[in-house]
């Protein structure tokens, strides 16, 4: 599963937004560097659990992903892609 976005930490650590790449799932959702990702489908996430969070879902499946940007809470979602790196 895809979504375009990298984030800062490891482990239990906050899942911080590092990079969105543009055009990306991640991107159209709206989310930008700096958010922190708190919930995705309501479950909590860290910086070790996200992407796993992201890789339950298929491509194409729509996420609702809650985060935190300048200390208000909001949600989005976020409709997960294909990996263009594995793309043959």
């Amino acid at each position: 599963s895809y979504t375009g976005l990298t984030w800062t930490g490891a482990g239990n650590e906050r899942a911080v937004v590092r990079n969105v790449i543009p055009g990306s799932p991640g991107f159209v959702a709206g989310l930008t560097w700096g958010d922190e990702i708190v919930a995705v489908e309501g479950k909590r996430v860290s910086a070790g659990s996200v992407a796993r969070r992201f890789a339950d879902h298929a491509p194409g499946a729509r996420v609702r992903v809650t985060y935190f940007r300048a200390d208000e809470l909001r949600t989005t979602t976020l409709r997960v892609g294909r990996d263009p790196a594995r793309v043959w």
